[in-house]
């Protein structure tokens, strides 16, 4: 502890280069932070605790377990407030979180390269870990995100213990993420959608045209329009990951399922589209069966409502699945975080709980996805191979099987009469397609209806294709038309009264024609 037996060593951090942030806020471990008010700037703060004060902070750094004189550095004189939203906010004098700005009184003094960070009190997370976590997470997705790590915090000579340290949003961090920081950053407030007067954190202008123009594009009634409207202000396929994310997270106070805890910014490198980017991230994993479809935001919901645009949802959260729900890579780090505080505190029982949680979470993604019909991904008009067709016996002792014919992989339908078929469901936008197979029939005698013997369909369809009799490999076609984006079930079936018949499962296609 900072005043029970263990010696520190003052680290006055200025002019820090900028890469160094990432060294410092990767790496597992706790930074030792002493900040000091005086009672002036504390009157002030309690008036009005979200307006900065002066303040002395220094780093230390734990060297060894004996009393021993702490550095002889002079503290560098910062700017201080007070952070926390209704559930963490606490007064100056109970154990409050801080935003500290390094450059508010003194210009270009930083703390690792940032301009801005928080100590966070973790009132809500017991466990100090959901932050990181989460936000490494993100990062691991490909998606912008600040950064957590541990801090130890004594204010005005009282030993407040464990802290986390989060990043800050502010210029350099923009500069790092996006390679230029010159667009137009908000916060997005309090349980507030997209159509309320946003603080602008950096950039320029009171109006806030840039929103405003995105929240009339999303009210746009034609669905066509709207996702046209959109795709020049949005960077839709960022926001649908970040949506998968939170989703992913059961994060069910950010901006998808409620309208909170997140920012905002128009990326000049992204020919100015809006992004979102998480804040806030301390009640994580709480329901592993949390829903993945979350749209309570309205953009997210607006964007549902479009053609096409649930199916890129679809083939987000499959990708990002595979990316994100690595559980020994999220053992591996949860258990470094935890290395990296003891001996100053064992957090063992709560990462145990944390890993116990997104062990689950991974697993049951893995279910609801597997319940979501695949979503083919076409290149132009080129065929899609069709794979993973599932076995339907619907009348009579006819059997679908997979067979194997000279190292020619084959769906196979035979036994006796009635009705049996391969099935497989893909998730589709509106549009039209072709379906294909190579199909062969031995000795098929066909049935009294609209269509008999070996052919392809859509489930729910007639078709005009069908083989009956003994017939060679053949090439049988047959057109969908899809009025809304949905599942489609792709069937090959014969329907007869006797015969066999063979399909060969490696000319199974689906092409997008328009």
């Amino acid at each position: 502890m900072f005043t029970a037996g263990c010696q520190f060593l003052l680290l006055t951090l200025v002019f820090t280069p900028a890469d160094a942030t990432g060294d410092f806020m990767d790496s597992p471990g706790i930074s030792f932070i002493e900040i000091n008010v005086s009672q002036t700037e504390k009157n002030a703060l309690q008036a009005n605790p979200r307006a900065y004060v002066r303040a002395q902070m220094a780093e230390k750094q734990l060297i060894g377990y004996r009393i021993g004189a702490v550095g002889a550095s002079v503290p560098l004189e910062v700017g201080l407030h007070l952070k926390g939203s209704a559930g963490s906010f606490r007064n100056f004098d109970d154990r409050p979180a801080l935003t500290i700005n390094m450059d508010k009184y003194k210009k270009k003094q930083n703390f690792h390269g940032m301009d801005k960070w928080h100590l966070n009190n973790s009132v809500q997370d017991g466990g100090y870990l959901h932050e990181s976590m989460a936000r490494w997470l993100f990062i691991k997705a490909g998606l912008p995100a600040t950064r957590a790590r541990h801090g130890w915090l004594k204010l005005n000579g009282r030993d407040l213990g464990l802290f986390v340290l989060v990043e800050g949003f502010d210029k350099p961090w923009l500069k790092r993420q996006f390679g230029r920081n010159d667009g137009n950053f908000y916060d997005g407030g309090f349980c507030q959608d997209l159509d309320g007067g946003k603080k602008l954190l950096e950039g320029t202008g009171t109006d806030q045209p840039d929103l405003k123009k995105v929240w009339a594009a999303m009210g746009e009634g034609d669905p066509v329009k709207r996702l046209a409207k959109l795709d020049l202000l949005v960077d839709i396929d960022q926001v649908l990951a970040f949506a998968a994310m939170e989703n992913f997270m059961a994060h069910w106070d950010g901006y998808v399922n409620n309208v909170n805890n997140y920012r905002i910014y128009f990326d000049p490198a992204r020919n100015g589209k809006m992004i979102l980017v998480p804040s806030g991230m301390d009640q994580m994993w709480g329901d592993p069966n949390f829903n993945i479809f979350g749209s309570r935001g309205a953009l997210i919901g607006r964007l549902f409502e479009c053609p096409g645009v649930r199916v890129r949802y679809q083939s987000t959260l499959r990708k990002l699945h595979q990316v994100v729900h690595d559980v020994p890579a999220f053992n591996t780090r949860v258990d470094a975080l935890v290395a990296g505080v003891k001996p100053m505190v064992d957090l063992k029982g709560q990462a145990e709980d944390l890993k116990r949680r997104f062990a689950a979470r991974a697993l049951r993604v893995q279910q609801l996805l597997s319940e979501i019909p695949e979503t083919p991904e076409f290149q132009g008009q080129s065929p899609l191979r069709m794979k993973g067709f599932s076995v339907s016996a619907e009348q009579g002792p006819l059997k679908a099987e997979i067979a194997q014919e000279n190292n020619l992989p084959l769906l196979r339908i035979n036994g006796g009469q009635g009705v049996a078929s391969f099935r497989k469901v893909v998730a589709l936008e509106p549009g039209v397609y072709r379906f294909e197979a190579q199909t062969r029939t031995r000795n098929v005698i066909g049935r009294q209806e609209a269509y008999t013997g070996a052919g392809i369909r859509q489930s729910g369809m007639s078709r005009a294709n069908s083989l009956v009799g003994t017939v060679g490999w053949t090439q049988l076609v047959h057109e969908l038309k899809v009025e809304q984006s949905g599942p489609v079930t792709l069937v090959l079936e014969l329907r007869c009264e006797s015969g066999e018949a063979d399909f060969n499962a490696d000319s199974v296609t689906l092409t997008k024609v328009r």
